[in-house]
């Protein structure tokens, strides 16, 4: 008989309210799918020998715990890792005049309220403005920032600054846009022992965001999701597959 040793794609999509699983992503490479069971119980002792054996146990409840971990970065991941929404943000018109903060000096960033911009141009607040010559400020144009080198060519100048630039189009990532919903996860798995498959479905899951994301590091950065595999209650208790979750294989 074969041993397991598993290896396979792992897709998260929402559960519909039909139980069925709405449109499945794979979400790249997967370290570690590990299902957890437990119960909770309560136990009783005789109280007539004088050695107080356990002479009743009683399940309470069922239930298990979900963790995968993941260790490639997209954009669809790192939304479920931070219960995140992903939102395509289109370039925008041009914006003449932004006032820079005040006492914006040597060495100082400022951030404008766009990033990935484009002709950028600094220019003073004097009654005729004079613009600041561009090799006397630095300029990153995807993060929208600007970093002031010199002030004394050209100058005096007046302060605030204002900035012309147009916006360019971004993909935004926001944490914690959403609730933690209800998903469906499937591992599409092979046994690398005799390379059979093994489709494990879990029908209904709360997973949480990640604990933690390494954004500075000196590997690669895992991204870890868990939570709850929950009864669903539109798979009737007495199916083949139950109603938490189900690992199908061919038959012998």
């Amino acid at each position: 008989m074969p041993g397991f040793s598993g290896q396979g794609k792992v897709f998260i999509g929402p559960r519909l309210s039909t139980g069925l699983p709405g449109v499945l992503r794979w979400l790249g490479n997967c370290s570690v799918f590990r299902l957890s069971q437990n119960e909770d119980t309560v136990e009783r002792k005789e109280s007539y020998t004088g050695n107080r054996l356990p002479n009743r146990r009683m399940t309470r409840g069922r239930g298990g715990e979900l963790t995968i971990t993941f260790d490639e970065w997209t954009k669809e991941g790192a939304a479920w890792a931070m219960l995140g929404a992903s939102t395509e943000v289109a370039g925008g018109a041009a914006v003449v005049g932004w006032a820079a903060p005040p006492g914006f000096t040597r060495g100082d960033t400022i951030v404008l309220p766009h990033k990935n911009v484009s002709g950028v141009a600094v220019k003073d607040s004097t009654g005729s403005p004079k613009t600041l010559p561009a090799g006397q400020y630095t300029v990153d144009l995807f993060a929208g920032t600007i970093t002031l080198d010199d002030i004394t060519a050209g100058g005096p100048y007046v302060q605030p600054f204002k900035v012309d630039y147009t916006p360019g189009a971004v993909t935004v990532i926001g944490g914690f846009k959403l609730l933690a919903p209800e998903v469906y996860v499937r591992l599409d798995g092979i046994n690398t022992d005799d390379n059979s498959r093994c489709i494990l479905d879990v029908f209904r899951a709360r997973l949480s965001p990640a604990r933690q994301v390494d954004f500075i590091s000196d590997d690669f950065a895992d991204f870890e999701l868990s939570g709850a595999t929950l009864a669903d209650d539109k798979r009737a208790a007495g199916s083949a597959g139950g109603q938490f979750y189900s690992i199908t294989q061919a038959q012998a």
